[in-house]
């Protein structure tokens, strides 16, 4: 009776596992990672007995990586497994050794990657719906440990979690101790990786040599890291929606998939959401948050919070961060000079003349409309009340610009007039207004030769603004479309 309580409790406790976390929907397809170890066995078990209670289709994979004597042992094995509980068996095979030797890979990482390479192709040609693999408390725990060691971010401390895409870990909570006595009880053999005694593994040496050391502090302590591990997970996911919603928050322009955020709006945040806000940046930017480490996000902050209006670094994936003033872009290398626009809307003073008191457009490529039209009222003093001080409209003297006149964007040798009859270069009063380098190449301006009358929509040259003297006027209006 007792062996029968313990199963049935262990049952109970992996549907719990199972609903709370959500690891699958009725009717799904399941592929089960059998190595013939242990845990795996144990797992396959499991399922196989709790498949109509959670209402899934299981079937069972085994990757022989050619490493070890024992590999089609093992194969057969699982094999004969699952004929005999009848379930369908899938399989595959690599040449690990060669894989990793080929690639500069530890066995560990090439066994890895092929594996789950060759599950995932195994879950698409079957059209499975989850992935289930046999991570148990304490695998959670070396991860942990690991993490720890290289020094990640909570998201690593996090550890293994119990769903990640159409990864599933039913046994996540389990210890090894209570999956072996299950064996037991049930009279289920399993097969023995020798390679898990060879502590050139790291994995191995932490499983070995040092998870037993912090049991004889607290034999308890496996059970607490992995506990902790579900709350920093837990806590991570919280963040990561707050860094979301802070981040967006922060974005310059309207558009939701933009590349551009405000620097000072960024470094108002508590410091933390800040850290995880340009993670997420990076992330973004790249298609992946896979390698991008804590030292990219030191240098990107590094970045934001330099006394220099302006620079660059490099980030992993090809992404060039740049900075200027108080714009962050996050580029593809490559695109971060961008491309200088060659417009040119060119009138000639007399065509305004002859269509008096109406207005004439040209359509500036971003969707704005400039218009124009010359006022000839004679003008002095008593009527510098009725002049344009903001917005988009503005009025210059006509009779001090020359014949032909064109709009465009900034070119190198561009200069302007300002007050005390001073000559300005262009690029020196973009960096004076903080004008990101970006920017500066798509804003219109109003020019003749190499001077500058208008930057629109704000800043107007000291040598055509309006006198007492002034008879007529140039009217400009900037307007979207």
């Amino acid at each position: 009776m007792q062996k029968n309580h313990e199963t049935w409790q262990l049952h109970k406790d992996v549907e719990e596992f199972w609903n709370r976390y959500e690891l699958a929907d009725k009717g799904a397809v399941v592929l089960a990672a059998v190595s013939g170890g242990a845990d795996s066995v144990c797992m396959l078990r499991i399922l196989h007995d709790l498949q109509d209670r959670l209402g899934i289709r299981l079937c069972a994979f085994h990757f022989n990586h050619r490493i070890r004597e024992n590999a089609d042992r093992d194969e057969a094995f699982v094999r004969e497994l699952c004929g005999s509980l009848g379930i369908p068996f899938y399989r595959d095979e690599a040449d690990v050794p060669s894989y990793a030797k080929e690639k500069g890979l530890s066995l560990e990482e090439a066994a890895r990657e092929l594996r789950y390479r060759a599950l995932r192709g195994a879950a698409e040609a079957i059209h499975a719906d989850r992935i289930s693999t046999a991570h148990q408390m304490e695998d959670q725990a070396e991860t942990v440990l690991l993490a720890l060691l290289r020094g990640s971010g909570l998201t690593g401390l996090g550890g293994i979690r119990p769903r990640r895409e159409e990864l599933i870990r039913p046994l996540l909570f389990l210890s090894r101790e209570r999956i072996e006595a299950y064996l037991k009880q049930v009279g289920q053999d399993f097969v023995t990786d020798e390679t898990n005694e060879d502590e050139a593994y790291t994995r191995n040496l932490v499983r070995r040599r040092i998870l037993p050391e912090l049991i004889a502090v607290n034999d308890k302590g496996i059970c607490h890291i992995q506990k902790t591990s579900f709350l920093l997970a837990e806590a991570t996911d919280y963040i990561r929606q707050q860094a979301a919603g802070a981040l967006a928050d922060c974005r310059i322009g309207d558009n939701a998939e933009g590349g551009e955020w405000s620097v000072s709006a960024i470094t108002k945040k508590p410091a933390f959401l800040q850290k995880e806000m340009l993670h997420l940046m990076i992330g973004q930017a790249a298609g992946s948050r896979k390698d991008i480490g804590g030292v990219h996000v030191e240098d990107l902050m590094k970045l934001l919070v330099s006394g220099e209006g302006s620079g660059q670094i490099d980030l992993p994936y090809g992404i060039v961060a740049q900075r200027s003033f108080d714009s962050l872009r996050l580029l593809k290398r490559g695109e971060e000079q961008g491309e200088k626009k060659e417009i040119s809307l060119s009138f000639n003073k007399g065509e305004l003349l002859r269509d008096r008191g109406k207005s004439v457009a040209l359509q500036w490529p971003d969707g704005y409309e400039i218009g124009l039209r010359v006022l000839t009222e004679d003008w002095s003093l008593s009527l510098a009340g009725d002049m344009p001080r903001k917005g988009y409209t503005k009025w210059i003297d006509y009779d001090k610009i020359d014949e032909r006149v064109e709009f465009r964007c900034v070119r190198d040798n561009d200069w302007f007039m300002i007050e005390g009859e001073h000559r300005k270069s262009a690029s020196a009063y973009f960096k004076d207004q903080k004008i990101p380098a970006h920017k500066r190449k798509e804003m219109p301006l109003m020019a003749q030769g190499d001077e500058v009358l208008y930057f629109l929509p704000d800043r107007i040259s000291s040598r055509v603004k309006l006198t007492e003297s002034s008879v007529r006027v140039l009217e400009i209006t900037l307007k979207e479309v």
